[in-house]
């Protein structure tokens, strides 16, 4: 939302381009109106607007000064003057102040909209791209956090909620790889600061990204690399460090396996404990049998892929390492209440 400052002694003329400022970009944010150059610096410092609309009038010198300590705080400010003089005057000053561009009074409304429109559309272009920039940001910290509290499932939710995010927001899948690109760089980062590798045929995977778009077009090839490379981070993480509760371990285990074919027994292996003793440690822990959290968990990424996928739902049982399609619904319903394909249709999808 880009946000624009109005400077002008003439209320109704401020008024007027405020109406027009409205009127023809949705994207505005908050419009803020000066009287003069006072008033202009006093908004500024509390708001810092995207684009300035700022009469030169007669005080040539003050505007002058503003301009320059508006351009060294935020270079970025779009700053459009208006003047009534002519317009070699109002060239000269434009060049002089090194402002986006200039409108002579009296203007129409067309000619404000004709010059404020680009700076518009890139002001949304770099606040899209912070917010976009930010998210990653976030996400690598989500799964950062998780790897150093030993918790699997909370670097995946950090994973999956940012390959949510892009996929949601971005206009092509060309664009979703971009991020996507940056979002591995900054995983890897996070892996180098510990000294791990990726495995090769992930790399290579990585890699082609850009050459095989057609198999991100579906979100769901972006969840298996991701928290496949999640996956790694933490196998990595493991054999640097000791484990001090062998649920923990155990748990994180499962999740990381959570949609193979993974049983009692290969947990309790991977615990190196007995599938009897591991049975009443992980009731105590997690407050479940292990049976019900697998299908708990899976039910959790069968929503997710539901909601967030064009997925067939026997696509989505294959995925979850359901070998019959009857018997993943039975699960899904007997978790939540619907159907999977009831589901997929209250979250808007209906397919």
């Amino acid at each position: 939302m880009s946000s624009i400052l109005i400077m002008d002694s003439n209320s109704l003329k401020k008024k007027i381009a405020q109406e027009v400022i409205r009127d023809n970009f949705a994207s505005a944010g908050e419009v803020y109106e000066a009287s003069n150059v006072s008033e202009a610096a006093a908004i500024f410092e509390r708001a810092q607007a995207d684009i300035m609309i700022l009469d030169i009038g007669a005080n040539n010198n003050s505007i002058s000064s503003f301009v320059n300590q508006v351009k060294r705080k935020r270079p970025e400010t779009e700053i459009v003057i208006t003047t009534s003089g002519s317009e070699n005057e109002a060239i000269m000053a434009n060049v002089r102040m090194k402002c986006s561009g200039y409108l002579l009074k009296p203007y129409s409304p067309e000619e404000l909209v004709s010059i404020l429109r680009p700076y518009v559309e890139e002001s949304d272009r770099r606040q899209k791209e912070g917010y976009k920039n930010q998210a990653c940001s976030n996400a690598v910290k989500g799964i950062k956090q998780g790897v150093e509290s030993c918790i699997f499932a909370e670097s995946r939710s950090s994973c999956l909620e940012y390959i949510n995010f892009i996929y949601d927001r971005s206009g092509s899948t060309a664009e979703i790889i971009d991020k996507l690109n940056d979002f591995v760089k900054g995983i890897i980062r996070l892996m180098e600061e510990s000294e791990f590798t990726l495995a090769l045929d992930t790399v290579e995977q990585i890699r082609k990204m850009k050459y095989e778009m057609y198999r991100y077009d579906d979100r769901t090839e972006a969840y298996r690399l991701l928290v496949d490379i999640v996956k790694q981070v933490f196998t990595e993480y493991e054999k640097k460090h000791e484990y001090h509760d062998e649920i923990k371990k155990s748990l994180n285990y499962i999740d990381m396996n959570i949609i193979s074919d993974i049983s009692l027994d290969d947990a309790a292996d991977y615990a190196n404990i007995s599938k009897y003793y591991f049975s009443k440690l992980f009731k105590k822990k997690t407050g479940t049998n292990f049976i019900t959290y697998v299908i708990d968990e899976r039910m959790k990424i069968a929503k997710i892929l539901l909601e967030n996928t064009d997925k067939p739902v026997a696509a989505i049982a294959d995925i979850l390492a359901y070998d019959e399609t009857n018997y993943f619904s039975k699960a899904f319903k007997k978790s939540t209440g619907m159907t999977p394909t009831a589901f997929r249709k209250s979250c808007g999808r209906e397919r």
